[in-house]
């Protein structure tokens, strides 16, 4: 399932995180957004011609999805299942209508314009959404021949949004108030559901992801803790990790669950920093531990795969191909399904054509005034990239870092800051760069998340940030965050780097 939690560090785009201006966690903590990371394909799939219709009428075989949008704010609708992404525009009338191909029952998550919902879909099921984009979650309507537990996830956001709000951020509690809160929360979804009139299927699918949030936000609350309640000294009590007991490690259904791949990424995370304690470990041994654990803790030969070729993966979002061969090396011999094998192959491939040293792939973007400004224009400077987007939490919260190293480098024509924003909402982006006076040079992208900085530069979550040469070479597709601290000594080694090149060759003598 698909989860709709808010998204802490980078917001990864392919699974359906709200917008971190609506998060309710991420309005009260800026620099909230998921680890897993909203964040690893870009929306992308087969287009279908939009048709207006005020009610679809499902048919064996066909899988309607169709609406009505009130007051829209952008145009595109993309709606994801599993392992396909189909898209239209809205009409002039704000109506939309897909066939979805479905074999089996289960989660939907529609993205209309920069807002989210998901849905829970039956083979030959007609659903209909009706909505106000101005109030996106409040106005949330479903109806069709079988909208209860569309429906029911309607009410279910609000309600967890409404007990958010009533606790603020509770990563920042002692851990026996955490437990209290989410073990509440748990017990109240999972009354709520039963006493919901919705289909057999769906309730024990929706029981089953109830009680893997539970378990994922159980999971990440150290790493969590330590970050926003300011205590890095931080250990769980004794028998913390007990919970992990009560979790269904080996169903096979977890393959599709976010919110397992959440809890099972943190947890071995903790036990791998645990074991590794005591040994200075790079980023690339801490995730071969990882592997080890889930050789060993992981039974069912799906679920060891999955998380394999993850674990992998999501290196590679963060890293690159930078230690990657060793992760790579052990995927290929675990034998694991060869469609796994060949993902992460396919990965590596495109991050090794981004590596340090490779040629840098140029993209552009257009300027307040609407002047089009390309990376190669640039060529004989260093350039810092940083790509965000307006209702990016994590990405607003480094603008202040930003800002900082853009004023240690004030007056330093041999250093260029670009920031590219992959916002939809041409007006959201605007606004911003105006009334914030962000510096640098701000540029929109042309086709926000199809376009060819993240194509070519494999973004799947943001913030990212790339440092490129004065030759217009790689140095780093995933460079330090402004906040790391140390980026602006890196920037500088290239510049003194390239000062000395420069001195003209001096003869003995001189």
């Amino acid at each position: 399932m698909p989860s709709r939690r808010a998204n802490f560090g980078t917001m990864i785009i392919q699974l359906p995180h709200r917008r971190a201006r609506r998060s309710p966690l991420a309005k009260s903590f800026p620099g909230m957004g998921t680890m897993l990371c909203l964040m690893a394909i870009v929306f992308a799939g087969a287009g279908c011609a939009g048709e207006g219709t005020t009610q679809p009428h499902g048919e064996p075989g066909r899988t309607i999805v169709a609406g009505t949008v009130h007051n829209q704010a952008g145009t595109n609708v993309k709606a994801s299942l599993s392992d396909t992404t189909l898209q239209t525009e809205l009409d002039a009338d704000g109506r939309f209508h897909l066939v979805l191909p479905m074999a089996e029952a289960e989660y939907l998550s529609l993205r209309i314009g920069s807002e989210f919902t998901l849905a829970w879909l039956q083979p030959g099921d007609s659903l209909h959404v009706d909505v106000d984009a101005a109030e996106f979650d409040e106005s949330m309507a479903y109806s069709g021949n079988n909208p209860d537990a569309a429906n029911f996830l309607a009410a279910k956001f609000l309600q967890i949004e409404a007990m958010s709000d009533a606790v603020g951020n509770p990563y920042m509690e002692e851990e026996a108030e955490f437990l209290a809160y989410t073990d509440g929360k748990r017990d109240q979804l999972l009354k709520d559901l039963q006493a919901a009139q919705v289909p057999t299927a769906f309730r024990a699918s929706e029981e089953r992801e109830i009680k893997l949030e539970w378990a994922s936000e159980r999971a990440v609350y150290p790493s969590y803790h330590r970050y926003y309640a300011d205590a890095p000294d931080y250990s769980p009590g004794e028998g913390y990790w007990a919970f992990v007991e009560d979790v269904d490690l080996d169903n096979d259904a977890n393959i599709q669950s976010d919110n397992f791949s959440l809890f099972a990424e943190s947890y071995l995370n903790e036990v791998a920093a645990t074991s590794l304690a005591d040994e200075e470990a790079g980023r690339s041994e801490k995730a071969l531990k990882r592997m080890d654990l889930i050789g060993e803790r992981f039974e069912n030969p799906a679920v060891r795969d999955h998380l394999l070729g993850k674990t992998v993966m999501n290196y590679m979002r963060y890293d690159g191909a930078d230690g990657a061969d060793v992760l790579m090396a052990k995927l290929r011999a675990s034998g694991g399904k060869p469609e796994t094998i060949e993902a992460a192959e396919e990965a590596y491939n495109g991050w090794m054509a981004i590596a340090e040293g490779e040629p840098a792939p140029d993209f552009h973007g257009t300027t307040l005034d609407g002047q089009r400004v390309a990376l190669s224009e640039l060529k004989g400077r260093v350039v810092y990239v940083d790509v965000w987007a307006t209702w990016c939490g994590p990405c607003r919260g480094e603008i202040p870092f930003l800002q900082e190293l853009e004023a240690d480098f004030e007056g330093d024509s041999r250093v260029a800051f670009v920031s590219i924003s992959v916002d939809e909402d041409n007006e959201a982006w605007r606004t911003m760069v105006t009334e914030d006076e962000l510096g640098g040079i701000q540029i929109l992208a042309p086709a926000a998340w199809d376009s060819e900085v993240v194509t070519e530069y494999r973004i799947a979550g943001i913030p990212r940030f790339m440092l490129i040469d004065a030759n217009g070479t790689i140095v780093s597709a995933t460079a330090e965050r402004p906040s790391s601290g140390t980026i602006g000594e890196t920037i500088r080694g290239l510049l003194d780097a390239q000062t000395a090149f420069r001195v003209p060759f001096l003869p003995d003598g001189c």
